[in-house]
């Protein structure tokens, strides 16, 4: 009797420490780690920054979309603010644009710390003038690195981004409660659905008294992202905006 006894609670110990392991392999699998890293990044300085050796400029930083992730900088040309520089287009900042590793997305590391502290070594930023901006999965990225930086930013603009992804944005909504947003959106997007960015906004808009919204009736994705960087008046709208938190 007493060894069938010793033998069941051997057998309910083997049992418990074997659930306990495949918990453990599991939950793993499902939370990779988050690494701290340095993304590399495409540089765009304006014709008149090397006039001037003690003036500091405005800077965005430009988030692509899933597509163009890698290791080859040249993918990053082929849409938003990077292609229009390589077609030519003078911009009155610094534009900033990273690449996001092959297989992860915006929030997969913590690359935005390191990143940023090498551009302001490497070039002559006004960092009350950050101002940030992505297309699609950059879109998302834009949401998710506002909320985790917010105090960074003068401005940001999410271009047909989706935030249903970001599980701490409702949480966290106080924290870019202040931030000018400038929402852009495609009714006809079939990527991510305007309801995304529909989401967000009427959240936001009882909050946040400087949120803006494009919802464009007649735009897919592609033509909302390519319209929205075209428009001259996002940059001017940047423009107008500083830091509000100078000095902490």
């Amino acid at each position: 009797m007493w060894e069938q006894i010793t033998m069941n609670t051997t057998l309910l110990k083997v049992l418990l420490i074997l659930s306990l392991f495949i918990i453990f392999v599991f939950s793993c699998e499902e939370a990779p780690q988050r690494v701290f890293a340095r993304y590399e990044y495409l540089t765009y300085l304006p014709p008149d920054y090397q006039h001037d050796e003690q003036k500091k400029w405005p800077v965005i930083i430009f988030l692509h979309g899933a597509s163009l992730r890698g290791d080859n900088l040249e993918k990053i040309k082929k849409y938003g603010i990077p292609k229009l520089v390589s077609e030519g287009k003078d911009f009155e900042f610094i534009i900033i644009s990273p690449q996001c590793p092959l297989y992860k997305n915006w929030s997969s590391d913590i690359w935005f710390p390191h990143t940023f502290e090498d551009i302001k070594k490497k070039f002559r930023i006004d960092t009350n003038r950050v101002y940030l901006t992505g297309l699609s999965m950059g879109g998302e990225g834009t949401w998710y690195i506002a909320e985790q930086y917010s105090k960074t930013f003068a401005a940001i603009a999410p271009v047909c981004g989706r935030v249903s992804h970001i599980s701490s944005i409702e949480r966290d909504i106080n924290t870019i409660a202040n931030l000018p947003i400038w929402i852009f959106h495609g009714v006809k997007d079939k990527v991510y659905s305007v309801e995304e960015s529909d989401k967000i906004y009427q959240l936001l808009k009882e909050l946040n008294p400087e949120i803006k919204y494009t919802r464009y009736s007649e735009l897919g994705h592609g033509a909302t992202h390519d319209s929205t960087y075209k428009n001259s008046e996002l940059y001017q709208w940047f423009l107008t905006h500083k830091l509000k938190y100078i000095g902490t």
